[in-house]
């Protein structure tokens, strides 16, 4: 009993040099990073790139915001959509081919209605703060997270364009 409890503390102690990573900063092992989610110059505007495979991606951009060191799902309705027209019949995912990228139609910060402000009659900006952007595959199995961005205090003017395209 005595030579088990030794080897216990042996095997403890020689695992000490090795620090063990908190489970945000073991993501890359989880997630291939081939699909990238770059923010742009303007707050809210995005570019999707794909340095892998084709994949299958979920329509629904998750807006995610930073609070108390934490990120919290906005339940903001943003899409993987380049234009505010909706397509006949709605479709639930986007095949992104091998190299391909594609900008999405920007969130400018508003609570609903943030890509296409027709769509909703009633908006709240909630800005500033500390905001980024996640996608999933159509089976929701992968997920990839974008850089964090800050919202001014004050929504960009309409006609801000998106650079770094």
């Amino acid at each position: 009993m005595r030579l088990a409890g030794t080897l216990a503390l042996a095997l403890l102690t020689s695992c000490g040099n090795h620090p063990v990573k908190p489970a945000a900063e073991t993501q890359e092992t989880r997630v291939p990073p081939d699909i990238a989610i770059k923010n742009l110059d303007k707050p809210g505007s995005l570019m999707v790139e794909n340095h892998g495979p084709t994949r299958t991606l979920g329509k629904r951009i998750a807006v995610e915001a930073q609070r108390e060191g934490r990120w919290e799902d906005t339940d903001i309705d943003m899409k993987l959509e380049t234009r505010c027209e909706e397509a006949e019949p709605p479709q639930a995912c986007v095949e992104l081919p091998s190299g391909a990228s594609m900008a999405p139609v920007s969130w400018d910060g508003h609570s609903c209605g943030g890509q296409c402000r027709d769509q909703c009659p009633i908006n709240s900006y909630i800005g500033p703060g500390t905001f980024r952007f996640a996608l999933t595959s159509c089976d929701g199995k992968q997920r990839w997270e974008g850089a964090p961005f800050e919202l001014p205090a004050q929504p960009p003017p309409p006609d801000t364009p998106d650079a770094k395209k």
